[in-house]
């Protein structure tokens, strides 16, 4: 099909905003994000372990997915990517 979506700068930066405000709010407005951490201090070294690597692996997960869905989308619209700068 060869159609990409164009995005406006303006668009991309209100969504960040948009993303950012109910970050803010949720974590640090309402006191959850403060709350976990106090409770995280308290957890065992076993505990804390786990949940870092438990966080990593999550981001390891979301990157490969993304990279996955990526290349599956170009192959399925036949569409070529330079190589290089």
């Amino acid at each position: 099909m060869h159609q990409h979506i164009r995005l406006n700068r303006w668009v991309v930066g209100i969504g960040a905003v948009v993303l950012i405000s109910l970050n803010d709010h949720f974590l640090v407005d309402r006191g959850r994000g403060i709350a976990f951490e106090e409770r995280f201090r308290g957890y065992s070294k076993a505990r804390k372990t786990i949940l870092y690597v438990a966080a990593v692996d999550i981001v390891l997960a979301s990157g490969i997915a993304l990279y996955l869905s990526g290349t599956a989308y170009h192959r399925a619209f036949n569409i070529t990517v330079r190589q290089g700068w």
